[in-house]
């Protein structure tokens, strides 16, 4: 097999219905950014922000002010948060008048998802293909 055709396994702790930590996580920090201020104050009392890596934001202030920084921009960025060498983009979900019910996220290496690729190609897919499946959920709402 060519260095070209050869293919690379890539191990992440996540797997199909497992969990992590939203405020280390693409998809748990779309959904606390749209906490309103008591749910996340909430949030913030509750929880132990473990540094799972050096680049795990901890510090409650910082986190919101990256949760309303997710709002203005749309889509949240793992970048090796919750796993070293693995990277993620995730957007926010919507149904029922703008409610966020969910959001979609993509991960992979961070050797193959660059910062450059993620600004040219990963993070424009994710935000589309997020706005389909929020207005097809809008559109199956409206037709029952």
């Amino acid at each position: 097999m060519s260095k070209s055709n050869k293919v690379q396994s890539v191990r992440m702790f996540a797997s199909p219905g497992s969990k992590g930590p939203a405020y280390c996580t693409g998809a748990g920090k779309v959904l606390l950014s749209y906490f309103d201020k008591r749910e996340l104050e909430k949030y913030i009392k509750e929880t132990e922000f473990i540094p799972y890596t050096d680049h795990t934001i901890t510090d409650p202030d910082k986190l919101k002010k990256e949760f309303k920084e997710i709002r203005l921009q749309g889509y949240a960025l793992d970048l090796e948060e919750r796993e070293r060498g693995v990277r993620c983009v995730a957007a926010p979900i919507t149904a029922f008048g703008d409610k966020i019910v969910g959001a979609i996220s993509v991960s992979g290496p961070g050797t193959r998802l660059s910062m450059n690729y993620l600004k040219e190609k990963l993070i424009p897919l994710v935000r589309r293909e997020a706005v389909k499946i929020s207005n097809k959920l809008s559109s199956d709402r409206n037709s029952q």
